[in-house]
């Protein structure tokens, strides 16, 4: 209950307005730590299927998995905003995208420890974010 008390901490400190980023969500062993429903989820079954998914193709990272996980287009956010088109845009480049950082981040990435705001669900720091869009759920922007 302290790490939870010190991001709340945190991001109103952090932030002009203190938003309830953080509403934690006790219930099954099964559930998220945070409330779905901020994230635009409308159900939790879509993202609790698709968080081992991705959890387990970055165990070994392929580009012809990984793409199936993505929403396109893709934001990846470094020093200049970059869009990936579409599939074979992420195919060619995807050694440059998906980084050593982002993939530790998806593997250390507790689901009691997960953030949802209104951009999605934030992995890690923000490294990585999950929207669902008609209807699917994936990764929207990357922050390497």
């Amino acid at each position: 209950m302290k790490r939870i008390v010190f991001l709340v901490i945190f991001f109103c400190l952090g932030q002009t307005v203190c938003a309830a980023d953080l509403f934690i969500v006790a219930e099954s062993e099964h559930s998220s730590g945070c409330d779905l429903a901020e994230a635009d989820f409308d159900e939790k079954e879509s993202f609790l299927k698709f968080f081992p998914k991705l959890k387990e193709v970055a165990k070994k990272p392929e580009a012809d998995k990984f793409v199936a996980l993505m929403l396109f287009p893709l934001k990846v956010n470094r020093a200049k905003t970059e869009i990936i088109k579409d599939e074979k845009e992420f195919k060619s480049r995807f050694s440059s995208i998906m980084t050593t950082k982002i993939l530790k981040v998806i593997s250390d990435q507790k689901l009691e420890d997960l953030s949802c705001q209104y951009q999605g669900v934030m992995f890690g720091n923000g490294e990585l974010w999950v929207q669902k869009k008609q209807g699917k759920v994936g990764i929207s922007a990357l922050n390497p």
